[in-house]
This record gives C-alpha cells, sequence and structure tokens, in this order.
C-alpha cells in the first residue's frame, strides 16, 4: 500500500525513537544556551572590545568565557549521549527511571570516540560537537540492546539488603545487561578500527565524508556539494561545518588572500567562493540559513511554543549560533522541515553567486568572523553597502522559502495536539470512573508530553486572568432565581472548551491550584458586584475552593486581607468544599471554618452522601449549606433508596439547621420527587446550563 507523505511524516513523528532523540536534543537546550552566550562575549566581533577583553586582568575575562564554552560545547556530544538514553529509558522503562541504560550509553560512548587509542587532545575534540552523529547513534543503539537484553534474562530474581533493597536489587540486575551491551560495542569498535586504519569511529565518519570531495576542485559544483552535504548533515544533528572544516580550509580557505593578493598587485579580486563568502552570504544564521527560519517562525507561526523558543533565539542567531534553533524546534529528525532546510541555502548559493559573478555586489576581500551579525557582515565582507543588501535579499527570499513549511508544521502540529488532547481527556476520565489516581504530567507519553504543554499554558492564562467563569443558575420551589454556582471554563485557542476537572488536577500537579483559586475568588467577587449592580438586588453566589486550599494559611491570610479592602455583603459568597476532597477534621480546620464565617462567608459541602466523612463534617454545624451528590439525584425518581437517603438528609438538615440544594435537575419529574420529600432548592438543565456573566445577567433580568 503507498502512503502519502502526510502518513510518512505521521510515522516518524511517532516513531518511539525519533521521539526520543528530539526530547533528547531538547534536554541539552540550558547547555546549548550557556554555551551560546560564553561563545557571544568570547568572539564578539568588535576590535576595541576584543582588544579590552585580552587586555582586561590579563586576559581572565577571555579565559573564563572559553572555560565555560569548553565545559559546555566542548563537550556536548557526551551530554547528548545521556539526554537521549535517559529520554529512551523514560519510553522503554514504565514502571521506575533507571541509570543503567544511561551510564551504559556514556560508556560505549567513550570506547567509539577513542579514548584508549588518540592522544588526549583528539579525544577531547571527539566529545564536542564533532561526534553528535556518532553520539546519537550510540546512545539509540545501546540504550534499545540493554532493554531487548534485559527483558531476555531469565534472573528476574529480586535481592535485598540491608539499607536500599529497591536500589541494590535493580543495581545488580543491571550488570548483565551493562556488561554484554558494553562487550559488544567494544568489539564492534576494534573491528572498526583495526580494518579502517582510523582511530575512532568519528575519525572514520570524518573521512569517509571528505572523500566525496578528494576530486573536487575549486567551482561552483564543490560550493554546491559542500553547502548541501553540511546543511544535510546538520540535519540528523552532525555538526556539518565542523566535520567539513577540512574540506572547507582545503577548497576555500585560501580565496581571500588570493583576492587580497590581487588587489595589492592592483588587479580586480576573482575568487567568489570563500570560506567567508559561505558564512555571509549563504549561511545566514548558520546551517539552513537559519535566519529565514526565525523571521518565519517570528511572522507566520501561530504556535506559542514555536515563537516563545524563536524570541529565546533570536540573541545567538543573530550572531550564527543556531544550535537552539535546530536542537530545541527542533530542526533535526524533522521531516517538515527538511526540504526547505536544504533549499534555502542552496538558493542563497545560487543568488549570491548570480550577484557577485555580474558584478551588482563585490567579491569578498576581507575575512570576516563567522559570529558578526547580518548585515554587518555583508558590509565587512565586501566594503559596500550591496554586500548588506544582498543579505537582506537572501533573508527575504529564504523567509519567503520557510514559509509555506513552517505553516504546515503550525497545521501538523495541531492535529498531533488535537490527537493527543483527546488521549489526554480519555485517560483521565477512566482515572475518574474508575477512581485510581494518576500523574499525568509524569507520563512519559503523548498524553504526558500534552499535558505538561497544558501545564506551561495554564500558568501563562492564570497570570493574564484569560479563564472565564460561568454561572448555573439556582432556583427554589417557586421557579425564581436564588443565585448561582460560578464554574470554571478555560477557553483554548486549539482544542475550545478545556474539560474542567482536567484543569483543576493540571493546576494541583502543577501547584498552581491555590494561586487559580484565589484567581478565580477575585473575579467572581468583581462579577457579583457587576450582578447586583444591573438588576439593584443582591443574588448569592457559590464558588468551588478545594480541600487543600482551604487548609492552607496562606489562603486564609488572603481571604483575610482581600474581605477587608473588598465591601461583599455577608452571607452573600458561598464557598464549597467538595466532599471528594477530604478535609483534616481537627482543631485547626474547625477554627478555620469559623473565621471563615466571621469574615462573612457560607459554607458549603459539595457532592454530598451519607458516607462517614460528610456525616462527620456536619458534627460540629460549621457548614451552612448541603449539595446533594448527583448519582442519588439522577435516581431519586427511580430509585427508592436513593430517594430514601436525600430524605434522611433533608431530615437531618432540618434538625442540624443547615439548607439543602439538589444539582443535576434534569426534568421538572426530578425536580417535583424532590420538592414532595422537602427538597426545595435546585440546579441543572432543567432550568439553565452554565452561561458566560453576560447572559447571566439578561437571565436574571427574565426570572
Amino acid at each position: 500500500m503507498k502512503l502519502n507523505c502526510k502518513e510518512i511524516f505521521d510515522k516518524i513523528e511517532e516513531a518511539v525513537t525519533v521521539r526520543a532523540i528530539r526530547d533528547g536534543l531538547v534536554m541539552a537546550i540550558p547547555v546549548l544556551m550557556i554555551g551560546s552566550l560564553a561563545l557571544i562575549f568570547k568572539t564578539l566581533p568588535i576590535v576595541r572590545y576584543q582588544q579590552w577583553l585580552q587586555d582586561f586582568n590579563s586576559g581572565i575575562l577571555y579565559d573564563l568565557f572559553s572555560g565555560i564554552y569548553d565545559a559546555t560545547f566542548g563537550f556536548l556530544s557526551f551530554y547528548m549521549t545521556l539526554t537521549i538514553s535517559v529520554s529512551l529509558t523514560r519510553v522503554k522503562e514504565t514502571n521506575k527511571d533507571t541509570v543503567g541504560a544511561p551510564l551504559t550509553a556514556l560508556i560505549c560512548f567513550l570506547l567509539i570516540s577513542g579514548i584508549f587509542i588518540e592522544t588526549p587532545e583528539a579525544v577531547i575534540d571527539n566529545f564536542g560537537v564533532n561526534s553528535m552523529f556518532p553520539a546519537i547513534i550510540i546512545s539509540v543503539a545501546s540504550t534499545h540492546l540493554y532493554f531487548f537484553i534485559k527483558k531476555r534474562m531469565k534472573f528476574k530474581y529480586q535481592l535485598f539488603s540491608d539499607g536500599a533493597d529497591i536500589v541494590f536489587s535493580d543495581t545488580v540486575f543491571a550488570i548483565i545487561p551493562s556488561l554484554s551491551v558494553v562487550s559488544t560495542v567494544s568489539i564492534l569498535n576494534l573491528i572498526i578500527v583495526q580494518y579502517s586504519g582510523s582511530n575512532s569511529f568519528t575519525f572514520l565518519i570524518t573521512k569517509t565524508l571528505n572523500t566525496l570531495f578528494s576530486h573536487m576542485d575549486y567551482s561552483f559544483a564543490s560550493a554546491l556539494l559542500f553547502v548541501f552535504v553540511s546543511s544535510l548533515l546538520w540535519f540528523f544533528g552532525i555538526h556539518g561545518s565542523n566535520f567539513l572544516e577540512g574540506v572547507n580550509d582545503s577548497l576555500f580557505g585560501s580565496a581571500i588572500q588570493e583576492n587580497m593578493t590581487q588587489i595589492m598587485a592592483g588587479l580586480p579580486a576573482t575568487e567568489i567562493f570563500s570560506k567567508t563568502f559561505l558564512d555571509v552570504f549563504v549561511l545566514i544564521g548558520g546551517c539552513g540559513s537559519s535566519l529565514c527560519l526565525l523571521a518565519a517562525i517570528l511572522l507566520f507561526s501561530k504556535q506559542r511554543s514555536n515563537r516563545q523558543l524563536a524570541n529565546l533565539a533570536v540573541f545567538p542567531m543573530l550572531f550564527n549560533i543556531n544550535e537552539l534553533m535546530i536542537f530545541g524546534l527542533p530542526v533535526a529528525f524533522n521531516p517538515i522541515l527538511f526540504l526547505p532546510f536544504i533549499l534555502t541555502p542552496i538558493a542563497s548559493l545560487v543568488t549570491a553567486y548570480i550577484a557577485v559573478k555580474t558584478g551588482i555586489v563585490p567579491v569578498a576581500t576581507v575575512q570576516v568572523e563567522w559570529t558578526t551579525p547580518i548585515f554587518l557582515g555583508g558590509y565587512l565582507a565586501t566594503g559596500s553597502i550591496a554586500g548588506s543588501i544582498l543579505q537582506l535579499v537572501n533573508l527575504i527570499v529564504g523567509t519567503l522559502i520557510y514559509r509555506p513549511f513552517v505553516k504546515l508544521y503550525d497545521r501538523d502540529k495541531i492535529i498531533a495536539s488535537c490527537r493527543n488532547m483527546e488521549a489526554l481527556q480519555a485517560l483521565f476520565k477512566k482515572s475518574e470512573e474508575s477512581n485510581v489516581p494518576i500523574v499525568l504530567t509524569e507520563m512519559r507519553d503523548s498524553a504526558g508530553a500534552m499535558a505538561r504543554m497544558l501545564v506551561g499554558e495554564l500558568r501563562y492564562t492564570i497570570d493574564k486572568n484569560k479563564f472565564s467563569m460561568y454561572y448555573q443558575p439556582q432556583h427554589d420551589q417557586t421557579g425564581k432565581c436564588i443565585g448561582a454556582e460560578a464554574l470554571l471554563r478555560w477557553k483554548h485557542p486549539v482544542f475550545g472548551m478545556i474539560y474542567p476537572p482536567l484543569v483543576i488536577k493540571l493546576a494541583e500537579e502543577a501547584q498552581l491550584l491555590e494561586e487559580l483559586e484565589k484567581s478565580i475568588f477575585r473575579m467572581v467577587v468583581r462579577h457579583m458586584d457587576q450582578i447586583n449592580q444591573e438588576n439593584q438586588k443582591n443574588y448569592g453566589l457559590c464558588v468551588n475552593i478545594s480541600a487543600q486550599t482551604i487548609q492552607n494559611q496562606a489562603f486564609i491570610s488572603f481571604l483575610r486581607e482581600f474581605t477587608k479592602k473588598n465591601s461583599i455583603q455577608k452571607g452573600r459568597l458561598c464557598i464549597e468544599i467538595t466532599e471528594k476532597d477530604t478535609l483534616m477534621l481537627d482543631e485547626s480546620l474547625y477554627n478555620t471554618l469559623a473565621e471563615i464565617h466571621e469574615l462573612g462567608y457560607l459554607l458549603a459541602i459539595d457532592d454530598f452522601s451519607m458516607g462517614a466523612t460528610s456525616i462527620k463534617y456536619l458534627q460540629n454545624n460549621q457548614f451552612d449549606l448541603v449539595k446533594l451528590d448527583g448519582n442519588l439525584v439522577r435516581q431519586i425518581d427511580t430509585n427508592i433508596r436513593s430517594k430514601n437517603i436525600v430524605a434522611s438528609i433533608i431530615y437531618l438538615a432540618d434538625s442540624l439547621g443547615f439548607n439543602v440544594l439538589a444539582e443535576y435537575v434534569e426534568d421538572r419529574k426530578k425536580q417535583v420527587a424532590l420538592e414532595k420529600i422537602g427538597c426545595l432548592r435546585y440546579q441543572g438543565l432543567l432550568y439553565s446550563p452554565a452561561i458566560p456573566i453576560e447572559d447571566f445577567i439578561n437571565y436574571l433580568k427574565k426570572h
């Protein structure tokens, strides 16, 4: 069966290994950012700054930036081996997070780096950007092999010792697969070294790639092949510029010097292709002409996550340091961005070649550092503003090439996100139904990734007060509206209304719940003032606050201060606590509830039933309102037991002095059945669903 491009892209996106590589690259972003900043401050192309940097306290700052750069980019492959293996381990090992596979991957990387064969200087070079591709291969291969062997081990017994029993058992269990993987990689590495004449796997790859250019001369074709291969390597996570550094030097390294010699002899410069030419006019922002991608994202992308990354990458990319974009978006291993990543620098090469060949732009005659920002680099290289204009033209052309692919990437992310959102909501609802707790943000699959993304957007939503409050009217037996319950609604720009309990769950996991509930409380008070002003009547509102927030003294302090600053009429705002949330019934809590009463707020128990916990809440007479469990109300006219339980609760209400309200009253039959046994307050679809504040104000005018 033939697959179209979209299906192929989806299969690549969903591949466990590709996801693990991407996540591993993203995990290394802090290293990339620190190294990028150090490199910028170290190589900032300003003559006076460089002189000051070298002269200040005998170059101590230069040494500082060099040390940071060497400790980050100098060991980037080492870090990538660890992060990719950790990422793949989290997918493979669902029950527990082990370090066995990542440690094994690091040992294997050290073996293939030539640590026991090459000189120390060469080995250190192999820890940096030069060994990105071997690092990716060895981390993936060794981790897969580790778990392949581990799952087939027949020795499954748990070993125990005094102290860390589980740690000891897991560690012993990891020895055999680790030893097997290390032995296999060591033997393969020795075979490669023995029969290839190379000192390391990294050197073998470099030598193989350089062979492509061994018979090439100085020409447009060689420049085209260099740009193509360099971009292709970058796409697969290989630092193309460093891998082909020898090719770059042999083919284009002497061009600037030859141009200067020709000028000194009174002749026009003729050597178009130079390292400076490629850096300044072709690889704008780094390989793949990444600055064009950055511009396309900032101008055309609607995805907040993409734009946030682009904003973060702007500063280093102005100095042509693009690792944050390559590995953070990521571009590497991203099938949708493959074509523009290859085509854009080729288009820039053709445009620049024509412009220089026809004399529109002068030949580059000055060596310019590759970290020189755009426009300045074009001017310095050619001594003409035409060089800067050529850079601008290539930037515009490249941005237009990237534009449709950035939009396609947006659409692809939306489709994938919607699919992941459905999976997350289904998983959470299943957890609700089965009453089995689950930590959504700690899951290592696509649903977990969606949960973590939603947490980030929820934090932004809370900070900017982007959520809404809907109000479901409450009526008495005469049909008169007596108030409403305030219900949280979060309308996501992509997914629409998010299932409210899921929002609360994510806020709780991210430790945002108290902050969210404070914001809800403020908004409900504002709306209560608006409602009462519009209708010239004092309606009561109920607002849900979780048990864990109520029991937090910080929230009580907030409530105390907020009440002092706002004129809230006593008895008009009721705080609902869900019965499912267990309260610690102690003297401290009773004092807290008493203080809430003294501040003028009513207290309600939501989802009340006849369980032992529910009854305990009534012993100290702190609650003013009980809202019946929805399951009881739904069966009030069909299940005699439910009817008797509700009747018992109403009897308690009459005896202990609290009111009862029935939720989920969906038809007149249920309302009549409730009224017959003494329940006189109702909330449900019989009257109205939850509606926005404007609609609720209009609703009150009619009822």
